[in-house]
């Protein structure tokens, strides 16, 4: 890895907002010397980060600053001017876009407009509110990076995900833009696009990403300035690999993963469904036996 600029004495300043997966990035910016700003909601589990943080400049100068994306604009302005005051006269080196709102999967067509409108408003509308504000301050400076922890369904279809993977696409597609818009003008952005990650909260049998390698490769790719990077196992990795520069194939591979995966949790459904009419009928005293009516198909993981 190239430590050159994460090792600085005077730099560089992170402003990180900070869930699971940007606890193990602060972790790993902190050990390597950076001057770390700590956001979430939650004022207590920043605290508690900051406790476990150690390197040239943490515990003890890391800065913690509640910040909330679907506060609206006002407070989000307030929000950056105070990220910069922590830093007079140089102001934020790094902004890690690391917050997403991702509710439990539904079909494409069962979406409701709360839904909807929960996800946009953390995912796309905060973040791109927090992202012009502080953009004109890197300007001034001549100097800033945005690194945005976009995600594997903002480059492929993800059953059950579908608003969650159009504030992806939506994510991808503004800070590309973005990119393009102000590269000469000393902005870099890294977008980068993970498959599935191991959490704390991680119940799967699927093949996970560590959340400690996620976040290695990630100041791997920003500390080189690459402007998009894929992080993950296969056979997640192949499937954005087709559809990228083999559409058609693509994306007719994901047609029937789409298709098998909710006729798996159709099955399901009618499996417990069936069980609980079973259990029902043998507390009444009723005679006979509901038996599975169709085997499981088997899961098919992306």
């Amino acid at each position: 890895m190239r430590k050159r600029r994460i090792g600085k004495c005077k730099g560089p300043n992170i402003h990180l907002q900070c869930d699971f997966e940007g606890e193990v990035l602060a972790k790993q910016f902190a050990s390597l010397g950076a001057k770390l700003i700590l956001s979430a909601r939650n004022e207590a589990e920043l605290e508690r980060v900051k406790s476990q943080l150690s390197g040239k400049h943490a515990p003890n100068e890391v800065k913690i600053l509640p910040l909330d994306l679907a506060s609206g604009e006002e407070s989000l302005k307030k929000t950056v001017e105070k990220a910069e005051a922590f830093f007079p006269g140089i102001g934020v080196d790094y902004m890690i876009h690391n917050a997403a709102y991702e509710r439990p999967k539904a079909a494409a067509v069962d979406v409701t407009e709360e839904s909807l409108k929960a996800t946009f408003n953390v995912n796309v509308f905060g973040t791109i509110s927090l992202t012009r504000f502080l953009a004109p301050y890197m300007l001034k400076r001549g100097r800033g990076h945005f690194v945005v922890m976009s995600s594997a369904a903002g480059k492929t279809p993800a059953p059950g995900q579908a608003v969650y993977c159009a504030s992806k696409f939506a994510l991808n597609g503004y800070f590309h833009n973005l990119r393009s818009e102000l590269f000469q003008k000393g902005i870099k952005v890294t977008v980068v696009c993970p498959g599935p990650i191991e959490t704390s909260t991680t119940v799967s049998t699927e093949k996970r990403l560590s959340a400690e390698r996620c976040a290695k490769l990630t100041i791997i790719a920003a500390s080189h300035g690459l402007k998009e990077v894929w992080i993950s196992y296969q056979p997640v990795l192949g499937v954005m690999y087709l559809v990228q520069y083999m559409p058609t194939i693509g994306f007719w591979l994901m047609d029937k993963v789409c298709f098998f995966h909710f006729m798996s949790l159709a099955s399901h459904a009618v499996f417990s469904l069936c069980g609980r009419l079973s259990s029902a009928m043998t507390k009444d005293g009723s005679r006979g036996r509901l038996t599975q009516p169709m085997a499981r198909p088997m899961p098919i993981n992306i």
